[in-house]
């Protein structure tokens, strides 16, 4: 099996992978917590073949429990979800021309050398010289961004396209009902 743009031959070892209908699905953090949510997550994404409702995954997501990130991949699309706190984060970086992949890790310095990126960004470094972290979904590097809390990215492999979803807010004060 060709390798996954999910996943480098060095950073290999730090997701757990497992089959689930199908889909390849790669887990940093607490697996039984993210194989939960990928298993509540499966009948959604293969319902409609290869036509994914963001809105029904955005709503499931939105329901889960726990500390996790994932990726989900078929042949057709690429799903990548870190949870509410961001307790595991996702790196990515975009291809910069059409027909690319997009290359995903859990560790940000990895997919920094892997992808030879060092031309910091102007504004994310200021910012950092300023409060001492980014906001955002930059980096101190140009092309290198990660996932925010709540934050899924779903990439049509046909198509090419990726697009980032924000299933989950947080806004202090308010109270939230859990059905």
């Amino acid at each position: 099996m060709n390798k996954t743009p999910s996943c480098q031959p060095h950073l290999e070892c730090i997701w757990k992978q497992v089959s689930v209908s199908g889909c390849i699905c790669k887990i940093a953090g607490r697996f039984s917590t993210a194989h939960r949510a990928i298993e509540s997550l499966t009948p959604i994404l293969t319902q409609n073949g290869n036509n994914i409702d963001i809105n029904d995954v955005s709503e499931t997501l939105s329901r889960l429990k726990g500390h996790f990130s994932f990726v989900i991949e078929n042949t057709d699309w690429l799903l990548a979800v870190v949870d509410k706190s961001r307790s595991y984060p996702i790196f990515y970086s975009l291809p910069r021309t059409h027909g690319g992949e997009p290359m995903l890790a859990v560790s940000a310095r990895g997919l920094q050398q892997a992808k030879d990126l060092t031309e910091p960004d102007p504004v994310n470094v200021l910012e950092f010289a300023m409060t001492g972290y980014v906001t955002g979904s930059g980096t101190l590097y140009q092309d290198l961004n990660q996932l925010r809390a709540g934050e899924l990215l779903l990439w049509d492999k046909k198509s090419g396209k990726v697009e980032l979803f924000q299933y989950y807010r947080h806004f202090p004060g308010e109270q939230r009902q859990e059905s």
